[in-house]
């Protein structure tokens, strides 16, 4: 702390406290009230009395004191609000396993699209496969299957309306408030196809205040990428936020002969309305546009564990994919009093399409799909207010959505048409949190969900010599109700010991006939979760660190597991289906502590093992042929991740920062697949990512230097087996490095 009394100090205007100016400060505090410079030994009635240095003197002492609690909240680690059981808390006494991120956090670890969550979410894995699609698997369970018919084990989750395509991921990271990786199954509260856990991203709202920003990023593979927004408050009822986005960047796969540009362009408008005190009307509406090239795989074995040569396919002659995601919606909520209602309503619409000219069985073979889908969604919510000894929250959930899909394989060898494959869920749900004593409480939860599912005049054509026709028409419903169990304990300020027992399933479902193959239709049934987790969040070192640690829990039951079967002439149809059971065993803890005020050492370890019991039938999907995989490791579940950042601040003497972070991740081997192939396996491997970020003094730009994947390390995602000789995996980016400058008002 710089003195300003004696004249061999530096003058007041370059006294500097946390970074910030003295002088900026004294402009924004007034002279201390009565009653605070009674404490201080002063007398109220002294002061009109007091000279210009005494005056000085006064104004200085109260600034001090001020920063000096500004400067021990800064040497805290920030709490985070969120809403992951429906109601607003502190991600540190919500008793579930779960990580977030602010704004901050995502800009300065580069976290840009879902796929970035894996580097700083401990037991999840998210990767980009065939078509765009985003498969998320978390402690070792998700799903591959990405067709019309499939469903995802991990709920995705934009401002609270469900996504049910695992595609539409790709649309939600701009203008971004926080992001909530949930692990574990939330069926309760979350519903549709939550047995793995549950992303959600919640975007920024408007605000009261005139304001906007503007980034540009230009970097590796031609990236450049621009975001800007702007709030405008209309008046005392009405306040608006627009935001866009743009990003152009070549594909990180390689090829000679393809133009690889991927382009996207993306908008959002919130309008917010406020009706009266307690009565809020949010309207939203968002649209994005991708234009590129698919990603087209590398090819297996990969050529290179590090470089250009495992980034590399020299069998993909074309490839194109076209997406259009928007949506509209409306949050009511009105509080009435000791309750507040609210409702989220949204409609959303998708269109894709995909071509590609492959060398395959049938030369340079063109294939091609198409996708259009329509969902609906209605909740409505009651929720407790206040501090009683009850908290509870209970509602409806609709859904609804239609599809329309279409594929070619192999110049027409294959063609499969579904023009209406239809699915519906109906949930009524409540979950009530009561306080035995101020420290114990008790949690109880029941969701009743009824899903069906419907696919009518669905063909498919296998033309090889004579054309082989197959229809589908299937319906088919579930019903199921869900519960949760548990307790928290508060056992001293600021620790937090929980234990919950939790039900969950997804719904079942059917595949095609197809009548080349002698593949009749037929259904697989729901997979259902009985889970164990006990946990402790705890803060400590005068609220300079936290700690979050827990242990868990499943037993599986009918694991919906998706392959590609071979149909004939290099050919292949998705099937799904139930591996008898598994049982999954795992903890993980995170830590965050400012070592400094100037510095944050954060880190996270995962240990999961995670495996078949029973599962006989499985298929090594290059050969078909069928194998028992009982004992074997679930996809994407390594036995251990470890993540270790550090970030430090320092502070320049015109009042300007510097942010430095560095990032690494150790993850052990784990498997693409289920008969756990050496041919889908991932290594062990680090990968690294370092940045520094300039802000200027008054925190109105700030310019950014990174690098990430700073190894190059090939990091095998996701696969997918091309039935015609080879198979193909999904890279995660290869290294990248960029530069970024952004500007507020």
């Amino acid at each position: 702390m710089c003195m300003v009394w004696q004249p061999t100090a530096m003058p007041l205007q370059r006294c500097l406290t946390n970074g910030r100016q003295v002088s900026q400060s004294l402009n924004r505090f007034s002279l201390p009230p009565a009653s605070r410079l009674k404490q201080q030994g002063d007398s109220m009635k002294n002061y009109p009395n007091m000279g210009q240095r005494k005056i000085i003197a006064a104004l200085i002492a109260s600034v001090v004191a001020q920063q000096a609690i500004a400067q021990q909240k800064n040497d805290e680690i920030p709490e985070v609000v969120v809403t992951a059981q429906k109601r607003s808390e502190s991600a540190s006494r919500t008793p579930l396993a779960l990580t977030a991120m602010t704004a901050e956090d995502l800009t300065n670890r580069g976290i840009s699209n879902a796929s970035d969550l894996t580097n700083v979410t401990p037991n999840v894995q998210i990767g980009t496969a065939d078509g765009g699609n985003t498969n998320i698997y978390i402690r070792g369970i998700g799903s591959n299957n990405t067709t019309e018919a499939g469903d995802p084990a991990a709920a995705f989750h934009l401002d609270g309306v469900y996504l049910a395509r695992p595609d539409e991921a790709r649309a939600a990271f701009f203008d971004i408030s926080r992001v909530e990786v949930l692990r574990g199954p939330q069926g309760t509260l979350y519903g549709r196809n939550a047995t793995a856990g549950a992303v959600n991203v919640i975007t920024a709202k408007p605000e009261d205040t005139f304001g906007g920003k503007f980034s540009f990023e230009v970097g590796s593979y031609r990236e450049r990428r621009a975001e800007g927004m702007l709030n405008i408050p209309v008046n005392d009822m009405l306040a608006l936020r627009v935001a866009v986005m743009g990003e152009h960047h070549d594909n990180y796969v390689g090829n000679s002969t393809t133009n690889n540009s991927q382009n996207t362009v993306a908008g959002r408008v919130h309008a917010l309305l406020k009706i009266a005190q307690g009565n809020t009307l949010l309207l939203s509406a968002d649209r994005t546009q991708l234009n590129g090239p698919d990603n087209p795989g590398v090819p297996l074995p990969l050529a290179a564990s590090k470089g250009s040569a495992g980034q590399y396919n020299t069998d993909s002659l074309a490839a194109d994919d076209r997406a259009t995601y928007s949506g509209v919606s409306a949050e009511w909520n009105y509080d009435i009093g000791a309750t507040t209602f609210t409702y989220l309503g949204a409609h959303r619409t998708k269109s894709k399409e995909h071509s590609a000219l492959d060398v395959g069985s049938f030369g340079n073979s063109a294939s091609g799909s198409t996708n259009d889908t329509s969902q609906n969604s209605h909740e409505f919510r009651l929720s407790s207010n206040g501090t009683g000894l009850w908290k509870w929250v209970g509602g409806l959930y609709l859904f609804k959505e239609s599809q329309e899909a279409w594929s070619t394989f192999g110049n027409g060898v294959l063609v499969s048409y579904t023009p209406n494959f239809e699915s519906k869920s109906r949930a009524a749900f409540g979950q009530a949190t009561y306080s035995l004593t101020d420290a114990i409480r008790l949690t109880a939860g029941l969701r009743s969900t009824r899903d069906e599912k419907h696919s009518h005049d669905a063909t498919s054509t296998f033309n090889f010599g004579t054309p082989v026709v197959s229809l589908t028409n299937a319906d088919k419903s579930w019903s199921n109700t869900d519960g949760k169990l548990g307790i928290d304990y508060e056992i001293s300020k600021g620790t937090m010991l929980y234990s919950t027992y939790t039900t969950a399933y997804k719904a079942g479902g059917f595949n095609g006939s197809n009548a080349a193959a002698n593949l009749p239709v037929t259904y697989y049934s729901p997979e259902k979760l009985r889970a164990l987790e006990a946990g402790v969040k705890t803060k400590f070192w005068g609220n300079k660190g936290q700690f979050n640690a827990s242990a868990f829990h499943y037993d599986y039951k009918d694991l919906q597991v998706g392959t590609i079967v071979s149909v004939g002439q290099g050919a292949g149809s998705s099937v799904v289906n139930n591996a008898a059971s598994a049982t999954i065993n795992g903890a993980e803890a995170d830590v965050k502590v400012k070592v400094s005020a100037d510095g944050r050492f954060d880190a996270s370890l995962a240990y999961t093992d995670a495996k078949y019991d029973n599962f006989n039938n499985c298929v090594y999907e290059p050969t078909n042929e069928v194998k028992d995989c009982s004992g074997n490791s679930l996809r994407n579940a390594p036995k251990a991740t470890l993540a270790l950042g550090y970030e430090h601040q320092v502070s320049l003497e015109n009042g300007a920062t510097v942010v430095l972070r560095a990032d690494t991740r150790f993850s052990a081997k784990y498997y693409n697949d289920d008969t756990n192939s050496a041919l889908f396996a991932q290594g062990g491997y680090r990968k690294s990512d370092i940045s520094a970020r300039y802000n200027s003094p008054d925190y109105k730009w700030y310019t950014m230097v990174y690098v990430r994947n700073l190894e190059n390390r090939n990091i095998l995602a996701s696969r997918y087996p091309a039935v015609v000789g080879r198979s193909y995996g999904y890279t995660a980016p290869p290294r990248t490095m960029g530069v970024s400058v952004g500007t507020s008002f």
